[in-house]
């Protein structure tokens, strides 16, 4: 697998829309929000401490794709380096992670579906799903289709939404920092342990962000 060549589906735009959207992850409209309630302006401080730690695993990341651009990510990475059995831990480690993860954000985006439409819970017998979930669904399902169509159908996608999230943030961001009040700053620590505990999850936040650096390449083809 690993010494074969990988397809070429993708251009560059698509790849680094990809990549893009990758490091910026579905996170930051789902976490930052419960961060700040717990932690209040020190949120900041929590984000600054997970990023340098994820940091470290993108810089090796990074000089790994680098080094060995061949199809399996890090199974193939581990699997050169230490052996078989532990490159198929790290492998399936890998897609067990970006399952969960993907499920995370598939929760998230079913919240932000169900404000704006007006999805119906579902139950069937013992088994009932509420309206985000619902929306979950949907959105799940629709990323598999596309994902299912084809990697260029998936790279078109990929460059419209990445567009319109950097688009939506860049507006976000400067109207915030042009309506921002220093006075909210104070007291910059209302909790003074919430900071260590919540660079945890933020790590892991981070973490998929720094994943963006090396994704799993497409599976090459005969």
């Amino acid at each position: 697998m690993g010494d074969e060549e990988l397809a070429k589906d993708l251009g560059l735009l698509s790849a680094l829309t990809i990549g893009v959207g990758t490091m910026i992850g579905a996170g930051i409209f789902v976490l930052p929000g419960q961060a700040a309630a717990a932690a209040g302006p020190a949120v900041a401080l929590s984000f600054v401490v997970g990023g340098v730690i994820s940091l470290f695993t993108a810089l090796s990341a990074s000089e790994l794709g680098t080094a060995m651009p061949k199809a399996g990510g890090s199974y193939y990475y581990v699997n050169h380096a230490l052996g078989p059995l532990l490159g198929s831990i790290a492998g399936w480690g890998n897609w067990m992670g970006l399952a969960f993860a993907s499920a995370f954000y598939t929760l998230g985006f079913g919240e932000y579906i169900a404000t704006f439409l007006p999805l119906p819970a579902i139950v069937l017998g013992p088994v009932g799903l509420t309206a985000y979930q619902v929306g979950a669904l949907i959105a799940g399902l629709a990323f598999i289709a596309v994902n299912y169509i084809g990697a260029k159908e998936t790279g078109s996608v990929q460059v419209v939404i990445v567009t319109l999230l950097v688009g939506i943030l860049t507006v976000f961001s400067v109207l915030g920092f042009l309506q921002a009040d220093i006075s909210t700053l104070r007291p910059f620590f209302p909790r003074k342990r919430a900071v260590p505990p919540l660079s945890s999850p933020l790590r892991v936040s981070c973490s998929s962000r720094s994943s963006g650096s090396q994704r799993s390449p497409p599976s090459p083809r005969n």
